[in-house]
This record gives C-alpha cells, sequence and structure tokens, in this order.
C-alpha cells in the first residue's frame, strides 16, 4: 500500500510539474516570459525528464504488492504512459521553440497574437482538466488542495462564459512583447525550488483572474470568401469543422455538468485557436506577401539532384546561379510578386525582374523588406511545429481525464477493488509463455506480428532477408563482455579484498593483530569502497572517513557522558536515548540526500559498534573510549589503503574512461536510432505510395523504434552520476574539461528528442497523395543529401569517442556550404504557395496532416545543428587532425 500511495504521490507531482510547464510554454509561444520564468522553464525540463525514470521506478515496486483502489496495476500503467506521452509532447514543442527562438517577437504577434476569449478560457480548462486529475490521484489530505482550486476555476470559468461570445476573428493584431531575458542560470537545488514555487503561484493568480472577453469584429480574408478548415487535433477531430463541433455541443451543453463538459469545450477552443492560426496561414500564403507561386525552387536552380550530370545543367541555371549564391549566402528570400499579377512570368523572367529591381532600389529598403520576410518566413514555421505537437498533447490529456475520471463512452463509475498485483503478473506471464509455445510451434515467417527486427527492415529496403546465426564461440564472446563489465570487475576486487581480510584471521602471524584491532569491521569499508569507477570511489573515501569519524566521535563524547551515572558502568538508557537522538538526522539524510547515504550509514554503524562492544565488555578490563576510537580509526585506514591499492592497481577503471565509453554507446545508439528511422521514414512517405510496404511490417519497426528510444533514455539519464565521478577524480596529466562532455550529453538528449519528434509525426498512417507528390517528391534531393551527412557524421563523432582520435577541421564545410536547413524550408514555402492557391491545396494547407510534414521538416534539420556541436566539442576534447599531422611507428 505504501508503495502505490508513492506511486499516486509521484504521479501528481508530475502532473503538477506539466501543469506548470504547460503554461510557461503558451507564455513563450507568445513572447510573454520573463527572465525568471525562462529559468523556472529550462529547470522544469530537466525534472520532467527526470519523472521518466521516478515513474517507472515507482511503478515497479507495486509489482508485488496488494492494493485496495480503483485502479488495477494495468491501470496505472495506462496513466504513466499518458502522462508520459504528455511530457514528450510538451519537450517536443519547447525543443521547437528553442530551435526557432531568433523569430521577431514583433512580426509574429502582428500576424499571429490572436488573445481573445477562447484562447484564455481554452489555458483555463486545460489548468481545470489536469487539476481534476490531480485530485482524483491525489492521497489522503491532498485531495482538499485539488477540489477547492476546481470548484474556483470552474465558477470563474462558468462566469465568462455566461457573457456574450464574441465572433471569431481571422487576424487580430496585438501588440509586440519582446522577451526580457535570455536563459538564466540554474541555481541550487532549494532556490530554484523556491523560484518554481513562486512562479506557480503566480500562474494560479493568472488562471484564476476572470478578465471581461472583448468582442472583436471578423477580418474579411484576401479574396472574400475562405473554405472552413479541417484542422483540429490529430486524432479524432480532423474531419470535423469549427461551426459542426460547436454547433453539436451546444446542443447538449445545457445537459451537461459543469465538470463532463471539459473535453468537449478543450476541444471546441483548441479547434477554435487552430482555425484563427490557419486561416491567418491562408491568407499570407494566397496574398504572396512572402513568396509568389512562380518564384522558383533553390532546388531547381541549384540543381541539388540525386544524379548530378554536367550535361542535364541548362543555360539558365548558370546565368542565375551568381543571384542565388548570393542569397545563400545572406538568407534573404527572394521578393514576392503581387497576388494580383496578370503577367506570368517564366522563372527566367522572374530572375531578370529581381535583378533591376535590386539595381534601382536602396540597399536600405532592400534589407529591411528582407528582414521583414526571413521574419515572416521563421513566423510560419514556428506555428506549424507548435501546432502538431500541442495537438497531441490536448488529446493525451482528454484521454488521460477520461480514464481517470471515468468518463469514456460505456464506462461507468470506478468501484473500488481488492488488486492482487503479484497474481495479476503470474496470470500474465503464464498467458504469455503459452503463446510462446504456441509461436514456436508454428512458422514465425508466415506471420507478419513474429517479424524480428532484421526481417522487417529487410522487407523496408527491399533486400532479401538471411537469418543471422550465433555459434557457442560467439556466445563465448559474450560470457567474456561480461566478465570484463565494469560490475564484473568490481565484484572480483571486492572479492579479493575480503580474501585479503580473510587470510589475515587464518594466519597465525597475523591473528593476533586482525583480533586486537577488530579487523572484521573492516569487510563494510572494503565493500562501501571499492566501487565500478575510480572517481566514485574517491568520493566514497571522503564520506567514509567522514562518516566512521563523525560516529565515532560522537559514541566516545556519549560513552564518557554516560560512565558511572545511575548506579551503571555505562547508563544504558542514556546511551539508546544518545543513539536515537543521533539516528533522527542521519535517516533524515538517507532519505533526501541519497549522495551522502555512505556518510550516513557508516556514521550509525560506527557510533552503534563501538557502544556496543563498550556495553557488553563493561564488567571487564577493556580499551578506554578513547584508545577504541584509535583503533577502530587505524582499522579504517588499513581498509581504505587496501581497497585504494586494489582500485589504482588492479584492473583500474578511471571514471573519464568509463564516462567517454558511455557517451560513445550513447552516441552508437543514436546511430543506430537514426539509421533505422530513415529507412522507417523513406518507407512510410515514399515518393510513390506504391512502394508503401505492408502497415504490419511499419509498426514492427515503430515498435523497435520506441524500444530503443526508452533505452536510449536510460543510457542518457545514466550520465549525470558519471559527470559528477569523473570531476571528482584528480588531474594529472591535463583538466578534465567536462564541460564539452555536458555538451555532447546535450546534444545527444536534442538529437533522440528531435528523431522521437520526427517518428511521432510521420506515424504509421500515410500523407495525404498531394503531399507525397507535391512535397516528399520534390524535395527528396535534399533528404538525399542530408541523410548521409548525418550518417557519416554519427559515424565519425562515434568512432573519435571511442578512440580518442581527432576529427579533421574541415568536417562541416560541405554542410555549411550547402546551408540545408534555410533551403529546404524556403522550397517548402514556396510549394505551400503554390499549393495554397487551389481549394483543395488551401484545405491541405490549413490541415493537421500539413503539420505533421512539417514538423518531420524541423526534426530532421534540428539533427544537423546538434552534430556539428558535438564535432566542435569533439575537437575542443581531442584536437583536430591538422594540428597531430605525425605520428611515432614505434
Amino acid at each position: 500500500m505504501l508503495d502505490l500511495q508513492e506511486l499516486r504521490s509521484t504521479l501528481v507531482s508530475s502532473l503538477d510539474h506539466i501543469r506548470t510547464f504547460v503554461h510557461l510554454i503558451d507564455k513563450t509561444y507568445r513572447y510573454e516570459i520573463h527572465e525568471e520564468q525562462i529559468q523556472v522553464r529550462d529547470d522544469l525540463v530537466q525534472s520532467i525528464r527526470a519523472d521518466f525514470n521516478i515513474m517507472e521506478t515507482k511503478l515497479s515496486q507495486t509489482v508485488l504488492g496488494v492494493s485496495y483502489s480503483r485502479w488495477s496495476l494495468d491501470d496505472y500503467k495506462r496513466i504513466v504512459l499518458l502522462i508520459k506521452s504528455m511530457q514528450q509532447s510538451l519537450i517536443t514543442v519547447y525543443s521547437s521553440l528553442r530551435h526557432i527562438e531568433k523569430v521577431d517577437a514583433k512580426t509574429f504577434n502582428d500576424n499571429f497574437g490572436f488573445d481573445g476569449k477562447d484562447i484564455r478560457v481554452l489555458r483555463k480548462y486545460i489548468y481545470v482538466g489536469l487539476t481534476e486529475i490531480q485530485k482524483e490521484l491525489a492521497v489522503g489530505s491532498e485531495t482538499a488542495t485539488f477540489v477547492k482550486k476546481e470548484l474556483e476555476l470552474l465558477k470563474e470559468i462558468d462566469l465568462e462564459r455566461g457573457a456574450e461570445r464574441p465572433q471569431l476573428p481571422i487576424l487580430a493584431p496585438a501588440a509586440g512583447k519582446s522577451p526580457e531575458g535570455a536563459r538564466g542560470k540554474s541555481g541550487v537545488n532549494c532556490e530554484a525550488a523556491a523560484r518554481l514555487r513562486d512562479v506557480e503561484t503566480k500562474i494560479a493568480l493568472e488562471i484564476s483572474e476572470a478578465s471581461p472577453p472583448t468582442p472583436m469584429k471578423r477580418a474579411s480574408t484576401c479574396n472574400g470568401t475562405l473554405v472552413v478548415p479541417d484542422v483540429v487535433s490529430p486524432a479524432s477531430l480532423v474531419a470535423q469543422s469549427f461551426t459542426t463541433l460547436t454547433e453539436e455541443f451546444s446542443s447538449r451543453e445545457s445537459t451537461l455538468p459543469a465538470s463532463a463538459q471539459v473535453n468537449d469545450l478543450i476541444r471546441v477552443h483548441w479547434n477554435n485557436f487552430q482555425k484563427l492560426q490557419y486561416d491567418r496561414v491562408g491568407e499570407i500564403f494566397l496574398s504572396g506577401t512572402l513568396y509568389h507561386p512562380q518564384e522558383p525552387l533553390i532546388l531547381e536552380e541549384l540543381h541539388v539532384s540525386l544524379d548530378l550530370e554536367p550535361a542535364k545543367i541548362s543555360e539558365r541555371s548558370m546565368l542565375s546561379s551568381q543571384e542565388f549564391r548570393t542569397r545563400r549566402q545572406r538568407f534573404l528570400p527572394l521578393e514576392p510578386i503581387v497576388n494580383q499579377t496578370k503577367e506570368k512570368l517564366t522563372p527566367d523572367e522572374y530572375l531578370r525582374s529581381l535583378a533591376s529591381k535590386a539595381a534601382t532600389a536602396s540597399s536600405e529598403s532592400l534589407a529591411s523588406e528582407s528582414t521583414k520576410k526571413v521574419a515572416l518566413h521563421r513566423s510560419l514555421i514556428r506555428v506549424y511545429s507548435h501546432s502538431f505537437a500541442v495537438g497531441l498533447f490536448i488529446e493525451d490529456l482528454i484521454k488521460l481525464r477520461e480514464f481517470v475520471l471515468a468518463t469514456e463512452p460505456k464506462a461507468g463509475p470506478r468501484k473500488k477493488k481488492l488488486h492482487l498485483h503479484f497474481l495479476a503478473n503470474l496470470i500474465k506471464l503464464s498467458i504469455f509463455l503459452q503463446r510462446s509455445k504456441d509461436i514456436l510451434a508454428q512458422k514465425p515467417q508466415a506471420d507478419d506480428n513474429n517479424l524480428t527486427i532484421r526481417e522487417a527492415l529487410d522487407i523496408l529496403e527491399k533486400r532479401d532477408h538471411y537469418p543471422m546465426k550465433v555459434n557457442w564461440l560467439q556466445q563465448c564472446l559474450g560470457v567474456e563482455k561480461f566478465l570484463r563489465s565494469s560490475e564484473s570487475c568490481c565484484a572480483f576486487k571486492v572479492a579479493c579484498g575480503v580474501i585479503v581480510l580473510a587470510i589475515m584471521f587464518w594466519s597465525k602471524t597475523t591473528r593476533s593483530f586482525a583480533l586486537d584491532y577488530s579487523l572484521n569491521s573492516a569487510v563494510i569499508t572494503i565493500t562501501v569502497a571499492i566501487t565500478p569507477t575510480l572517481g566514485q570511489s574517491w568520493l566514497s573515501f571522503l564520506l567514509q572517513i567522514s562518516g566512521q569519524g563523525l560516529g565515532l566521535v560522537y559514541s566516545m563524547i556519549v560513552l564518557e557522558i554516560f560512565h558511572n551515572v545511575g548506579g551503571y558502568k555505562y547508563n544504558p538508557y542514556g546511551i539508546v536515548s544518545a543513539l536515537a537522538v543521533f539516528s533522527i538526522p542521519m535517516c533524515y539524510m538517507i532519505y533526501t540526500t541519497p549522495q551522502l547515504f555512505v556518510l550516513a550509514v557508516l556514521a550509525m554503524n560506527s557510533a552503534a559498534t563501538t557502544v556496543y562492544s563498550e556495553y557488553l565488555s563493561n564488567a571487564q578490563t577493556d580499551d578506554s573510549p578513547p584508545y577504541h576510537m584509535g583503533k577502530s580509526l587505524a582499522t579504517l585506514a588499513f581498509a581504505l589503503a587496501l581497497a585504494c591499492f586494489l582500485q589504482l592497481f588492479v584492473l583500474r577503471n578511471p571514471g573519464r574512461r568509463n564516462l567517454r565509453r558511455a557517451i560513445a554507446k550513447v552516441m552508437t545508439a543514436n546511430t543506430a536510432y537514426t539509421l533505422i528511422l530513415q529507412s522507417y521514414v523513406k518507407a512510410t512517405i515514399p515518393t510513390s505510395p506504391s512502394r508503401r510496404p505492408p502497415l504490419k511490417v511499419i509498426q514492427r519497426v515503430e515498435k523497435d523504434l520506441i524500444d530503443r528510444e526508452i533505452q536510449i533514455q536510460n543510457d542518457i539519464t545514466a550520465l549525470m552520476p558519471l559527470m559528477k565521478f569523473a570531476r571528482a577524480e584528480p588531474s594529472f596529466v591535463q583538466p578534465f574539461n567536462a564541460a564539452e562532455y555536458v555538451k555532447i550529453a546535450r546534444a545527444n538528449q536534442l538529437i533522440l528528442d528531435r528523431n522521437r519528434d520526427a517518428r511521432i509525426a510521420i506515424g504509421t498512417s500515410p500523407l495525404p497523395d498531394i503531399i507525397l507528390k507535391e512535397f516528399v517528391e520534390k524535395l527528396a534531393p535534399y533528404r538525399a543529401q542530408a541523410l548521409p551527412r548525418i550518417k557519416n557524421s554519427l559515424y565519425l563523432c562515434t568512432s573519435t569517442l571511442c578512440s580518442k582520435f581527432p576529427l579533421p577541421e574541415n568536417l562541416n564545410r560541405t554542410l555549411e556550404e550547402v546551408k540545408f536547413g534555410t533551403e529546404i524550408f524556403h522550397d517548402a514555402l514556396v510549394l505551400s504557395s503554390r499549393l495554397a492557391h487551389s481549394q483543395e491545396g488551401l484545405k491541405l494547407v490549413k490541415s493537421s496532416e500539413f503539420t505533421r510534414y512539417w514538423l518531420y521538416l524541423l526534426s530532421m534539420t534540428s539533427v544537423i545543428y546538434q552534430l556539428e556541436a558535438i564535432q566542435e566539442s569533439a575537437k575542443n576534447l581531442f584536437g583536430k587532425l591538422e594540428d597531430q599531422p605525425f605520428y611515432s611507428l614505434s
């Protein structure tokens, strides 16, 4: 039961982080966030990442438990899964906003700064939805707080909804609000916690303020009419318009209680907000404010194709290459032609008209105009990347709320039941084993559900599959690898230390010394001191000396105080009371500061051992407490000297080497993930729909990608303690550059995030044929050029970390020349502008299917920038190849 209560408290705490983080993300998107909130937002990202493992750990601790609850173990697993999905969606939004944070605030707010009543009510409903879930999951007295919050917010929302509903604007410019500061450094944990509490309080006050709605008139579109878009959350409302959804909800609104309306109203107001944004996007594309449909693609002018042949280079491209080269260097979008033009120009004539305009216009006006277009260009990318991920978050929130509050269709109120988690797991295990036997009795190759990942990848790549056979020698090599691991070496050294102590007791020469100094107590010291890494042992030495010294000093003081008191040589009542007082701060330290676990445990152990041995021998002549303390310190010194010898001279394993290998392992896993993801994307969104493989094969690869994401995330989380141990080791040859390793670890985390975003955006359902034809097929050369470079860069960085061999200086030159991100976004926006000039294309531009592809583009380009950061850090760590041209052959 206690494990279950801890799990529920952890879930409530994670939802609290989500509730604060989603509001700060909204402020970031609308440029209303200030410096203190930026610091809290960035700290919350780390807290939310930590919540991943904490929830899994707490959930695993309930496997053998018994609970009397409304939810079974499977229900808790589903709750944890939905919360993790919400967390990942918010991290996706955060990463996207950080990647495109150089957007001009005024330009963005002038075009997308909607701040009507629906936006305010949407924030409150999201806050209410999360509060209701917390109320249901809270334990004990925590429930009352969430009940009070829920009632207050629902009352305020009812008052606000009772006011006159304004018409929906297509464009409602707001005053530009620039961020007041950049990201600040995280302080100590107590300061960060205090800062988080302050921001949570301010957010609660902002949410609870019921401001009256301001009616706004509906703006007209550029051509007078506009098709209602099929835009809403990605799951179930894609084909449903906002008007239909609003009318359907209004017809049954009066029959629902206030709490039951939250899910529908979240969908309504989110759909409303999406409609405002996408209508404005359609206006921008139709008006030609950014790009004109006749503007040529950079891809066409620079001849970036899969098969570059000199014979295919036309005279037109040779004449216009200088214009595009200049624009590519400055990243200045070409000036569009007004939408009302009647003259249809060829791309050659269009470029010549640009050249004549550039010759007559002043450089200042061109620079100002181009700057505005760059800002609008980035604003559009920002809208697309934000829309899809927040839509996923809202769908997961609604699913979680329906499941926890039992408001799902055909779901009655949940009743408390007795759940035997161990018995349920046994039943599942027996079903799994029986199913495995049935599978083995058949031919696995005949069923797509039993495909191995190698078979699935071969099908995706359209290769012949040849099963890999593992012989007995390869299995023996696997055993050898296990025996060479850090944990196995640590266990071997602990056994060596204990054997040395045992020999001192067995040998007649050293037996008297071992008995006189109680070397048996050194077993605990050696077991704790010998750790997998040298840096960990270095910290352990300091903690052991401090802990055991503190315990010995305290025990000596206690024995001297209660010596010959109350008719006892050592008064037992006073000693027990003093030790109880001493254990209180030590136990508090164990539960609140795990880093000091060794200090607290050895302090209590040494104090209790000293007091107990003196009390047992109070009728005999024995060492005095100070003399006994001196012997204990001598035993501690002997044990630490033995542990130090084993750590330094027997299978030495420095923490820095472990850290480098661990980061190389993460890089290897990210490389494998990227290669599989490339095949997955290529098969899921092929240039031709006929090349798409069976759905079951795609789902099998997706399952493998999800499993790899979990493993890579665990490996990245495990890097943090290794960083600490590596910093603790003394530097004799060269200083330890911890900052560069932190940068590499952070870049790997971002690569994992962006790869996960790409996998979620692509999904398993096919994109519309028009997207495959107009975008995937036409932009395929960009992908064909970028993916091999990503693969090669990952391989070189991983090899450098494994071997410490320096990288060449000009490794990034090809990527910098191509400027992959700016060019593919330019061409994608030009294609979007062309597509928006038809009714079907305009409808698609305003759909959630279109945001899927844009999120994939953004994710793919972000990986390149993170690889450049890894390469720079690797050069700072291991030098450049040009600086070390000669190596000794001896």
